[in-house]
């Protein structure tokens, strides 16, 4: 996975699949931003579920994100994880078109502004590989297909990380809505 870039020698069936990629971007996101106003996302479920899953993969990390732009407030999430005693992290672009850093943080701790404006741990926080991934994202499919904003980072994150010769277990994060037959 990473991102084609328009050249000059791109056929006409990659120049469809940028621009249905483009609009269903444009569409996921004016959904998304009016689900985040009008509803609120049952905690409790999610929270049940998320643990059941951290449980079942044993993993003893999480790396999660700071909602941005409607995204689903995962802090609650990952203050629940922090109470079963697994370490938290938030995701830190160090460079464009690299794999993204997780920080260590928990809930309530400083942030500062990182790229994008997105808030991410203090500098000097440590570096950790997290086990399990929340990935946040404007479709998703049940095959497991995601569609984000278009930078890749989550795909060179995701792979950087397998290709070090650890596992992680993602799980894409979003109202029920935005779930998209492909």
């Amino acid at each position: 996975p990473g991102r084609r870039r328009r050249g000059r020698n791109m056929n006409l069936s990659e120049n469809t699949l940028i621009e249905a990629k483009k609009n269903l971007r444009v569409r996921a996101r004016q959904l998304r931003n009016e689900l985040a106003r009008a509803a609120a996302p049952n905690l409790a479920s999610m929270t049940l579920e998320l643990l059941n899953i951290i449980r079942r993969h044993r993993a003893r990390s999480l790396g999660g994100y700071f909602p941005i732009r409607g995204e689903l407030d995962v802090l609650p999430l990952m203050c629940a994880v922090q109470m079963e005693g697994l370490e938290t992290a938030l995701p830190v672009v160090a460079a464009r078109d690299e794999a993204m850093c997780f920080r260590r943080w928990q809930v309530g701790e400083t942030h500062v502004e990182g790229e994008f404006g997105v808030p991410v741990p203090a500098p000097g926080a440590g570096i950790i590989v997290p086990d399990a991934l929340l990935v946040p994202g404007l479709a998703f499919d049940q095959h497991g297909g995601r569609l984000g904003y278009g930078g890749g980072y989550y795909d060179r994150t995701i792979g950087a990380i397998e290709a070090s010769g650890n596992t992680v277990v993602t799980i894409g994060i979003c109202y029920q809505a935005q779930l998209v037959d492909a």
